[in-house]
């Protein structure tokens, strides 16, 4: 959040319609003769303008993708009761226009946070944090937050903002230079970023469970020890029930980790297990997809925590049926979870960045500390979330607002 450019405090994104400002972007900020020889974007119609259908093919983030982050409130003790103000829209100078307000917030002057909403429910429903605790965490009594830039920003200098570095100040032109400073004009190379734009709250809906016919086959003697079903149900729930104090203190011994490594090791077990023979995968895949689930629980991120996860996920009722079955579950969990661990939508990798920056606040920084400060420490929200599968309920000031 800069007092000329601004951007999201949480996740850097845009605080403008993403997909409107990319067609903007394309059609507007440069002539055609800009674009270099090749281009599509060259091409035009009788009347100058870019063709719709060069445009889709650009543009692949779809209306809702770039609506999220237009949404924008402040978090600040202006708003007393919840500390959030209405919706709001930032200027190229820093000023905050809230809806039913008659004074501007700016950034120059006041101390507030600029966030989307999809990014504040996140936060705080991840790290269990009041959005005036994440305020008073940068601004309250004894937070310095000059210490470090000497600005109103703050504490901001803090976080680290991943694969939105250096993006944030390029003006939204995603395509003008790359993250190293060089210019990149080809319109085309904007698809290396269209994850970031894609909205983190769209999670898919898991499958239902069809079995596959194994090669492997079913050996007697690679199973000897559990000869006993109940033998096996014990090992495998000793496996999966991984407390909480145990996630937070993995997070926290290791900065470069944003999985408890504990976590890693259980989902990776459970895929092996299930391929040793045709009696193993049933055991697991056919009988005990519960322990996917709770497999998938240990990682704190890829299930849907926030009214905007269940409202855009639209995950069927059958779902939520199936989460009070202990064992013989319907659903997919394991396709599920090998979805989230690879990545395989621009959205849920767009989540696991937001999951990242959520564990970078919980976990904070002592970087910064010095002589005058030697016991000096931020951080927002507590490590170790283990979300469930219960549509919750919108809280304080997430009722009634628009996520996009």
């Amino acid at each position: 959040m800069g007092c000329w450019d601004c951007f999201c405090c949480f996740c850097s994104g845009p605080l403008e319609n993403a997909r409107e400002r990319w067609i903007r972007f394309l059609t507007e900020d440069m002539a055609p003769e800009d674009w270099p020889d090749g281009s599509k974007i060259r091409e035009r119609d009788s009347d100058g303008s870019v063709p719709a259908a060069t445009l889709d093919e650009i543009v692949t983030i779809s209306e809702r993708d770039g609506a999220v982050w237009e949404r924008c409130v402040c978090v600040t003790p202006e708003a007393s009761e919840s500390f959030v103000s209405p919706h709001c829209v930032v200027d190229p100078y820093g000023g905050a226009e809230i809806e039913g307000w008659s004074q501007d917030l700016n950034t120059g002057n006041d101390l507030f946070l600029l966030i989307h909403p999809v990014c504040l429910a996140f936060v705080c429903r991840h790290n269990s944090i009041t959005p005036k605790q994440l305020w008073e965490s940068f601004y309250g009594e004894g937070s310095h937050y000059q210490a470090y830039g000497g600005d109103l920003n703050g504490l901001m200098y803090c976080v680290d903002y991943y694969e939105m570095k250096e993006r944030s100040g390029q003006d939204f032109r995603f395509a003008h230079w790359d993250t190293e400073g060089r210019e990149c004009l080809n319109p085309e190379s904007m698809k290396e970023v269209e994850w970031l734009l894609a909205r983190p709250t769209y999670l898919p809906a898991p499958q239902q469970l069809q079995l596959v016919t194994t090669k492997a086959p079913s050996s007697r003697e690679s199973r000897k020890v559990f000869e006993l079903p109940e033998l096996l149900d014990n090992i495998l729930t000793y496996i999966v029930d991984m407390p909480v104090h145990v996630i937070e203190s993995e997070l926290k011994e290791d900065s470069q980790i944003f999985e408890a490594q504990s976590a890693v090791t259980t989902a990776k077990t459970l895929l092996s297990l299930a391929q040793v023979d045709r009696w193993f995968y049933q055991a697991i895949v056919g009988n005990r997809q519960d322990l996917f689930f709770r497999a998938i629980q240990n990682f704190g991120w890829m299930l849907p925590f926030c009214p905007a996860d269940w409202s855009d996920s639209e995950w069927p009722d059958t779902i939520l049926e199936d989460r009070t079955v202990l064992r013989g579950s319907n659903i997919d969990w394991r396709g599920y979870m090998l979805k989230c661990v690879n990545k395989m939508t621009p959205h849920i990798r767009n989540r696991w960045r937001l999951h990242k920056m959520a564990v970078q606040f919980a976990r904070g920084t002592n970087a910064h500390k010095s002589e005058e400060n030697p016991n000096w420490f931020w951080n927002a929200g507590r490590l170790a979330f283990k979300p469930d599968l219960q549509k919750p309920d919108a809280q304080g000031w997430e009722v009634g607002v628009r996520w996009w």
